[in-house]
Formats: structure tokens, sequence, C-alpha cells
């Protein structure tokens, strides 16, 4: 009767007594506990430890010295190994290559790190981070859980290094993640240093380009033929039979070449004076550089610390909200990242093919002149 009663499941919701072999309640239908009987039976067998193989009498030739070259009692013939041995010289079973580490009898390679994954990341489910976060879950929620309880961690973000250092655009990862507010923040700053170094760059170097353009119109006389325009010192463009004729006009090229170098050596004390603003555009460089560093060490910090409030804010306006619906306002979003990361560069250029379309129109208007 006693056996019988300890084969029996009782529901931990109503108290009923269910058979052995019944997995959910037949009163309420709630799951059953698994019964002693049934963990006895399924109980993983835990394999003994396995113990590397120690190094055999067979791993030393002399021992097979015997009269005549015959080995003593039977043992076999030098250089000959018994069944599952290798030869002599060759690796033992169990034992390690060259410059590998050894370990003894009984003992094993450390196994790989593993960070253990809680219930909860500082009170919030690990299933809603795993919903809000979607995409490389696997990769985030380790590292989420290895620095829990802490405000910000540093841990290196390739994606964000290579989008900052290789293409410029460090803020594209943010927009992607969903991480609005810091892409927008990152994306400002971005912006500022970017119109500092450009702005110290022109302003220093406007010296020059004025006496490049002075020096065009003051030579323009001498560039000019009656048959067209040189656009070399050696060669003239006609263009009445649309054809390039050497200038043998040496005359005519020192003269450019004098009226040249005297218009630079005029700009250069203006240019040697603006040298500090080249130096401090040199400065925000270098401080631009290290956006692209400290936003690819700091972006997974930034990216917990903007999940688990986004998830807290969302479960407290609605606690049953769904795993799906955490998905919908957590995940990625490719088409806005790819948007700015094509937008923003192209905006940031044309201030440059302006720059650039504004030299070399100076540069005809002299020669139209």
């Amino acid at each position: 009767m006693n056996e019988q009663k300890q084969d029996l499941r009782i529901c931990s919701q109503c108290g009923t007594e269910n058979e052995d072999d019944y997995s959910y309640c037949k009163s309420c239908g709630a799951v059953l506990p698994v019964s002693q009987a049934a963990f006895e039976q399924n109980r993983p067998v835990t394999p003994p430890p396995y113990v590397v193989p120690t190094q055999s009498t067979y791993s030393d030739p002399r021992q097979y010295e015997g009269p005549q070259g015959n080995p003593p009692n039977g043992q076999p013939p030098f250089n000959s190994a018994p069944q599952g041995n290798p030869q002599y010289g060759q690796p033992q079973y169990g034992q390690p290559q060259y410059g590998q580490p050894q370990y003894g009898a009984g003992q094993y390679p450390p196994p790989p790190k593993v960070v253990p994954v809680p219930d909860s990341i500082d009170g919030v489910a690990t299933a809603d981070i795993a919903a809000f976060v979607g995409s490389k879950q696997e990769y985030f929620i380790p590292k989420f859980a290895q620095h829990a309880g802490r405000g910000s961690f540093a841990s290196w973000n390739w994606p964000v290094f290579l989008f900052g250092f290789l293409l410029k655009i460090p803020f594209v990862w943010f927009f992607y993640r969903k991480m609005y507010k810091v892409g927008s923040i990152i994306l400002a700053i971005w912006i500022a240093l970017t119109v500092i170094i450009s702005g110290t760059m022109l302003y220093s170097l406007s010296p020059i380009y004025d006496g490049i353009v002075a020096g065009f119109k003051e030579a323009a006389p001498y560039i000019s033929t009656d048959n067209g325009y040189s656009f070399s010192y050696n060669y003239n463009y006609d263009n009445n039979n649309n054809s390039i004729y050497e200038n043998n006009n040496s005359q005519n090229n020192s003269k450019i070449d004098e009226i040249m170098n005297n218009n630079i050596e005029k700009c250069l004390p203006e240019f040697l004076s603006r040298i500090p603003y080249l130096i401090i555009g040199s400065v925000f460089a270098f401080l631009l550089l290290a956006l692209y560093v400290l936003s690819a060490v700091y972006a997974n910090s930034l990216y917990r610390n903007h999940t688990l409030k986004k998830i807290v804010e969302l479960k407290s306006q609605r606690p049953d909200m769904s795993s799906f619906e955490l998905t919908l306002h957590g995940g990625t979003s490719t088409g806005i990242a790819v948007a700015i990361g094509i937008i923003v560069p192209i905006l940031t250029a044309f201030v440059g093919w302006i720059w650039m379309f504004s030299f070399f129109s100076d540069i005809l208007s002299a020669l139209m002149l």
C-alpha cells in the first residue's frame, strides 16, 4: 500500500492524487511534478572521469635489448609496439605535442569561460531583454549579465569602430539599434568637430588660395595667346583648329614663374601667422578620432542602459506586454541607418565640392579677364 502511495503524483495546485503515468492533474489540469520513481528511472548517468593513459613500458627501446638482439622474456621485437601503442619516438596516446600544455593523469584542459545568464538582469527579465534586443541577443545578453549592476562599462564593439574609423560615420550603428537620442548626440558632436576642423583648415590655407588666384590674375596676359589659352608652360591649345601645339616662348614662361612665385611669397607671412589655427584644427582632428574610439568602447554599455530603461518604461505602461510587442519597440532599424549613413556623408562632401568649385571658378575668372 505504501509503495502505491509513493508512486502517486500529488498535484501542487489542488492536492489531488494522480497515477504515476499522468503528466497533468486529472482534476485541475495543472502540470504534475516528476515522481521519485520516474526521476530515478531517468536520472542521467555520470560517466567515470577520463584518465589520460600513462607512458607504457614499451616506450623505452632499451628494454628490448637481449642477447644477440633478441628481446628477453618473449617481449615484442625491437622497434615494434603492442596493439594500440605508437612506435618509439612518436607522440604517445594522450601525450601533448611539443610546445602544447601538458596535463597529468586525471587532469583536463581548463573549460572555456562561460558567463552564467541569470533569469533577470538589474531587475529586468532576461526573456524580455532577449525579445527587445532581437538580432545578436546571444552576443549582448552575456555582456549585459557580466556587467550587471554597473552604470557603465567598457566593452569593445567592432562594428561601431569600423563605421567610425573606416567610414567616418560612427553614429550609424546607434540609429541601427534605435538609439535615436544617443545617435543624435554623437551625430551633433561629429558635425561640430567636422565643421571646426574644416573651418580652421580653410582659414589657415586661405592666404595660399588668395596668392594663387592673384598670381593667375596677374599672369593672365602672359598665359593668353592670340589662338587661345596656355594650360601648361610648354603647350598651348588652339581654339580655332582644336589642336595642341608647343609653346616655345620661354620668356613668357619665365615671367609666369616669376609672377606666381612673387604672389605666393607675398602671402607666406599671412599664412605663417595662421599656423596656430592649423594646430587647433589638428587638435580637433584628434578629438574626432577619440570620438570614434570612445563610441566603440562604450557602445555596448550605452545599449544596455537604453535596453533596460526602455523595457522598464514599456512594462510600467503595460505590464502584460508580450514579447512580440517588445520586439517591435526594440530590434533594429536598417532603413533609418542606411538613410543617415548615405545622406550625411553626401552633405558633408557637398560642402567640400562647393569650396573646390569656388577655387577653380576664381582661377578661370582670372584667366578670362
